[in-house]
Order: C-alpha cells, then sequence, then structure tokens
C-alpha cells in the first residue's frame, strides 16, 4: 500500500509554499492517492474524491479520516490512483515548474 499525504503548507499573509502543486502532479503521475490541502493550485489540479483527497489546511481531523479511509479501502485507493494518473499523463515537470516561478516573482513583486 503506498498513497501520499502532502504536508500542511504555511499560508499565512498569502504565503503558499511554492513547489507544493508540482510535487503533487508528479505524485498524481506515478499514480498515487493523495491526501492534500485544498491551497491554491492543488484545488485546480485535483478532483476531491476522484484524484485526490483534499481537506481544508487547519482540520486535521478530516485528513485523518481520508488517510484512514485510503489506507483501509484497497478498491477506492486504486480507483483514485488511476484517475490521478490520466491528467498527469499530458502534462510536464516544464509547465508545472514554470507555474511556480511567475507564482514566485508574482510573490516577490508584492512584497518589495
Amino acid at each position: 500500500m503506498t498513497f501520499r499525504i502532502c504536508p500542511p503548507a504555511s499560508a499565512r499573509r498569502g504565503f503558499v509554499v511554492l513547489g507544493l502543486a508540482t510535487k503533487l502532479f508528479q505524485s498524481m503521475a506515478a499514480g498515487k492517492a493523495i491526501v492534500a490541502s485544498e491551497l491554491g493550485r492543488v484545488i485546480e489540479q485535483s478532483d476531491h474524491g476522484r484524484t485526490a483527497w483534499l481537506v481544508l489546511l487547519t482540520d486535521t481531523d478530516a485528513r485523518a479520516s481520508a488517510i484512514h479511509e485510503l489506507a483501509i479501502a484497497r478498491d477506492l485507493r486504486k480507483d483514485t490512483e488511476i484517475r490521478a494518473r490520466r491528467p498527469a499523463q499530458g502534462d510536464t515537470w516544464r509547465q508545472n515548474s514554470g507555474h511556480d516561478m511567475r507564482a514566485h516573482q508574482a510573490v516577490t513583486e508584492e512584497s518589495c
């Protein structure tokens, strides 16, 4: 049994860890079932309950429940893995990292 749990990221003052969405997409391309926080591009790249299990950043009970559900429900986990791989197949690391770089530039420009 393998699946990915994307750690909660810091979202205070509008800051979201850059690269998290890229790591999520890499895990999807590898066909891993995912539990992640509902943040930025993670929401755009995922379909809750189909390609990933999304939880609120601060909802530790929901995170634990999603992890438990995927751990015990083999068929659900396998279906999620298959569906997660499909949208990631046509995308590239270069496309995703480019988005992260643009987001980084926007954050940097706002803080200057």
